[in-house]
């Protein structure tokens, strides 16, 4: 971005001087003690000198002056009506165009800009001498009153801040996730410490919930097949398991009937032997068939709670991203508000306008 441009006070003295000698050198010592009247034309660039006093057509000067024009400043347009915008006609000259700004307002839109802009720019204080914001800050930099140390320390902190953001260490975005990502595995052991460890790991045992279903099936069929096979002990029994209601119904037999009807002492034992074993694997089987449930229900669990925080890194991503974009805009456009600084109008410039061909 180029610099801009202010007019100093030498600046203009050297204007003065070099228009004033144009003038000089263009009106003769024996015009200038006639001249009574000096008029101007419409567009401001030619002077009118008479040798009569007023009322005067532009037919009777006895000569004029054109002054230089700004080759970046267009004409004057004759006729025009105040507010009204500016156009081109046809061969590209500056006409009024007969429509103002409210011609264009589509419901309030121009308003509604304008509000924007202005709160954006800001005001111009009530004591500066500048009518717009350029001038005023062209007029704050003459004064030497212009601080931009504010505006700087604001780049400088979004600079650093972006730094930080785009780095490794404490508030970067690399260690914030890294961080997330530590705490999902926090306590695991090294083979499933990471996501892939722990999908691969899933992915492994896919049929491990079923396998363990299909097996807690089977201890409920077999403890029901065995409370069928074993039975129920009878109200009137004092024994209170079927080994002990076994001894005493065995006893009682023994005592009320010819023992010739009953089995062997050896087989009663061997008998009571495997219903001793059968009995023993109920509640083994029974704890087998909660833990099967328990484990179950714990790999549900954590893959339930990763899913979850898998979900939460992607949203804290998702939202980061349009922040950095945003202060990266930022910072684009306050480097676009300082510019590359400001100069003095040279003087090469200003003699240039006053050049002869």
């Amino acid at each position: 971005m180029a610099k801009l441009q202010f007019a100093t006070l030498s600046n203009l003295t050297e204007f003065l001087s070099l228009h004033n000698v144009q003038i000089d050198a263009k009106i003769s010592e024996a015009v200038k003690s006639s001249i009574k009247t000096v008029s101007q034309s419409a567009d401001g660039f030619t002077l009118y000198f008479y040798t009569k006093t007023a009322p005067v057509t532009v037919e009777d000067a006895v000569f004029t002056i054109t002054l230089p024009k700004d080759a970046a400043k267009a004409d004057k347009v004759t006729g025009a009506v105040a507010g009204h915008l500016a156009g081109l006609d046809s061969n590209g000259n500056i006409v009024d165009s007969g429509k103002t700004a409210a011609d264009f307002d589509e419901a309030g839109a121009a308003t509604k800009a304008k509000g924007e802009v202005m709160t954006y720019v800001g005001t111009i204080p009530a004591d500066a001498k500048a009518k717009d914001v350029v001038t005023y800050i062209k007029e704050a930099v003459t004064a030497s009153s212009y601080d931009d140390s504010t505006l700087r320390a604001e780049v400088n902190k979004n600079t650093a801040a972006i730094t930080t953001l785009n780095g490794t260490g404490d508030g970067s975005v690399k260690k914030a996730v890294s961080d997330a990502v530590a705490a999902i595995v926090n306590g695991a052991p090294e083979a499933y410490d990471t996501l892939k460890e722990i999908s691969d790991w899933i992915s492994s045992h896919a049929s491990d919930a079923s396998a363990m279903n299909s097996q807690i099936k089977t201890n409920k069929e077999d403890i029901a097949n065995l409370k069928t096979l074993i039975g129920t002990l009878p109200d009137t029994a004092t024994a209170k398991d079927i080994v002990g209601y076994i001894a005493e119904y065995v006893s009682k037999a023994l005592a009320d009937s010819d023992l010739s009807q009953y089995a062997k002492a050896a087989d009663l034992t061997a008998a009571v032997g495997r219903i001793k074993t059968l009995e023993d694997k109920v509640p083994v089987l029974e704890a087998a068939d909660k833990k099967n449930a328990d484990n179950i229900t714990a790999v549900s669990g954590r893959v339930t709670t990763v899913e979850g925080k898998v979900k939460t890194l992607e949203t804290d991503m998702a939202t980061e991203k349009p922040k950095i974009a945003a202060n990266a805009n930022a910072i684009s456009a306050l480097q676009g508000l300082v510019g590359d600084g400001y100069e003095a109008i040279p003087s090469e410039k200003i003699k240039a306008l006053f050049a002869t061909e």
